[in-house]
């Protein structure tokens, strides 16, 4: 099982590498041929974020099933990219899990 987040330190953290890391992956990727697209990381994770936020206000099961995990972190998939999800080491970023438990955090749900 998942370790838990302890308390709002864990969340503020959460917060705090996802801008970090989206800021040094644009850094590694700006200027070299295997970066192809117009987009930013940052603006990536953006639009990540709004298109999950849009996905769980409108649909009521995928919501509750968030609710559900309670303060288990929250692992992305798929699970090869080190970037979205966890990587083949489990060593990599897992944005999305990191954006799903920052909206949980948000709906205070746990206050």
């Amino acid at each position: 099982m998942p370790p838990e987040l302890k308390d709002n330190d864990a969340e503020a953290e959460i917060k705090e590498r996802i801008q970090l890391t989206a800021n040094e992956i644009d850094e590694e990727r700006s200027g070299t041929e295997r970066y192809i697209s117009h987009y930013s990381v940052e603006d990536k994770v953006y639009m990540m974020r709004d298109a999950l936020r849009e996905s769980l206000k409108e649909n009521n099961v995928l919501r509750q099933q968030l609710i559900d995990t309670g303060k288990s972190v929250l692992y992305g998939v798929p699970h090869k990219d080190s970037f979205w999800g966890p990587g083949d080491d489990s060593r990599g970023v897992n944005m999305t899990g990191l954006l799903l438990m920052e909206y949980r955090s948000e709906m205070n749900i746990f206050d």
